[in-house]
C-alpha cells in the first residue's frame, strides 16, 4: 500500500494544466453532488446539515491530488449555496461559505502532513485515528464559524440560534471528515489491489456502516419531527376552528336582534344606536358595528330627505375617498350608506 507520505502534495512534479483542470472539475462535481444529495436527503430546516460528507470528500480531494485542486472545493460550496437559493442577495454569503470550506480543507490537509510523518501503510498506521480525531474536530471549527457568523451578519439567522445552528454544522463537517476520509484514502491506495489490503476492511467496513446508520438514522428522526410538527399544526387549527366555530353564533345573534330593533322601531337616535350595541362591541370577537341599509337608486332621494335631515349632520349620501375627503357619488342601481357606527 502506498504510504501517505507521497500524496501528491510531496511529489516534485507539478502535475499538467489539464490533468489539473480536470481534477479540479472532478472535486467540484463530486463535491456539489453529495452537498445537494445530503440537504435532499436530510429533510433538515435548517442551513446547515447534521451530516456533510462533503467536508470528507473535500479533505481526501486534497490529500490525494494536492492542494492545488482546492479550486474545485470553492466552486462546488458554491454551487451548493446556488441550489439551496438562486436568488442573487445570496451570492455574497455563498461566496464567504464556499470561501470558508475551501479554508477548512486546506487546514485539514495542513494538519495531515503535519501530523502524519511515519511512512507505515495507512491502514496499519494507529496514528491515522489519532490524526483523524485531532484535526477533523479541530480544522471543522473554521467552516461551522465564519458560515454562522455570515449567516448572522446577512440577517438570515436570529441571535438565538447561533449556538445551535453552530454545533450542528461543526458536527456534521466534523463527522463528514472522520467517516469519509479515511474511506476514500483507504480505497483509493488501493484501487489497484482489486481488493482492500489485509487490516484495510477493519477501518473501511465499520466506518461505511456507521455512515449509512447515521445517514438512516437522520432520515427516520426528520420525518418523525415532520410528523410531530404536523400533528402539532393539525391540533392548532383544530383548536381555531372550533373556536371560531363556537364564537361565531354569538357574533351573529346580537346582529339579528340589531336588525330587529331597527324594523320594530320608527326612528331610531344615535344615542339608542349606541347605548344598545355598547354590549356588543364589548366583546372581543366585535371591533365595530355598522348599520348600513339598503337604498335602491330610485330611493335615494326620499332616504336623503327622511333619514339624513333630521340627523342635522349631512344632507346627502357621499363616498370616502383617502385621506377622508368626501367624494361624489357615483352612479349604482344601490347602495348601502353608512348611517351609524360604534364605536365611531
Amino acid at each position: 500500500m502506498q504510504p501517505l507520505s507521497k500524496t501528491p502534495d510531496a511529489m516534485s512534479a507539478p502535475d499538467h494544466p489539464v490533468s489539473l483542470f480536470a481534477k479540479i472539475v472532478i472535486v467540484a462535481f463530486v463535491y456539489a453532488l453529495a452537498g445537494i444529495a445530503t440537504l435532499s436527503l436530510s429533510f433538515t430546516e435548517g442551513y446547515a446539515a447534521p451530516f456533510w460528507p462533503g467536508a470528507g470528500l473535500g479533505l481526501a480531494a486534497l490529500l490525494i491530488w494536492g492542494r492545488l485542486c482546492w479550486p474545485g472545493i470553492l466552486v462546488g460550496s458554491f454551487l451548493v449555496d446556488l441550489w439551496m437559493d438562486t436568488s442573487i442577495s445570496v451570492l455574497p454569503m455563498a461566496s464567504i461559505n464556499a470561501t470558508a470550506s475551501t479554508l477548512q480543507a486546506l487546514v485539514a490537509a495542513s494538519l495531515v502532513h503535519t501530523l502524519l510523518k511515519r511512512p507505515e501503510s495507512l491502514a496499519k498506521d494507529p496514528d491515522l485515528l489519532k490524526f483523524l480525531l485531532f484535526a477533523g474536530p479541530l480544522s471543522c471549527v473554521i467552516a461551522s464559524s465564519v458560515g454562522v457568523f455570515s449567516r448572522y451578519w446577512f440577517g438570515s439567522l436570529p441571535a438565538e440560534e447561533l449556538w445551535a445552528e453552530w454545533l450542528i454544522w461543526w458536527a456534521g463537517d466534523t463527522l463528514g471528515v472522520l467517516l469519509f476520509t479515511p474511506v476514500i484514502l483507504l480505497l483509493w491506495q488501493d484501487r489497484r489491489t482489486k481488493a482492500l489490503q489485509v487490516g484495510a476492511h477493519r477501518i473501511v467496513f465499520p466506518l461505511l456502516i456507521t455512515a449509512t446508520l447515521l445517514l438512516l438514522g437522520n432520515y427516520a428522526l426528520a420525518r418523525m419531527e415532520q410528523n410531530r410538527a404536523q400533528l402539532e399544526l393539525d391540533r392548532v387549527f383544530e383548536e381555531i376552528s372550533d373556536l371560531q366555530f363556537e364564537t361565531l353564533p354569538r357574533v351573529i345573534q346580537p346582529l339579528i336582534q340589531l336588525e330587529r330593533f331597527f324594523s320594530a322601531s320608527i326612528w331610531v337616535w344615535p344615542s339608542e344606536f349606541a347605548r344598545y350595541t355598547q354590549f356588543m362591541i364589548s366583546a372581543p370577537a366585535m371591533i365595530a358595528v355598522d348599520w348600513a341599509p339598503r337604498v335602491p337608486a330610485e330611493q335615494l332621494a326620499a332616504f336623503e330627505r327622511t333619514q339624513l335631515q333630521p340627523l342635522e349632520q349631512t344632507h346627502h349620501v357621499f363616498e370616502l375617498g383617502s385621506p377622508l375627503q368626501s367624494l361624489v357619488l357615483a352612479q349604482r342601481s344601490e347602495y348601502f350608506p353608512v348611517l351609524y357606527t360604534e364605536p365611531h
